[in-house]
């Protein structure tokens, strides 16, 4: 499974819905990555309160939903 970043939000905990909500982070294949490869936004809250992102990748929608933790996507297993 591939990687994600960004270098938007908490730096370490997971990014919460209440907190990301209407917000558009660009994503990164390598946490010190400069330019963006695409971009996430907040969909809905996984029952923690995270938020739950849709990633969009060299234009292209990546399937399921993700959670941002210290700034790496991850895939839950409820997305």
């Amino acid at each position: 499974m591939r990687h994600y970043y960004t270098n938007i939000g908490p730096q370490r905990g997971p990014y919460l819905y209440r907190e990301a909500q209407g917000t558009t982070v660009g994503v990164l294949e390598t946490p010190n990555m400069e330019k963006p490869v695409g971009l996430a936004s907040p969909t809905s809250w996984a029952p923690d309160g995270s938020a739950l992102w849709r990633l969009t990748i060299h234009g292209d929608s990546v399937p399921g939903r993700w959670v941002l933790i210290d700034r790496e996507f991850h895939r839950p297993e409820i997305a």
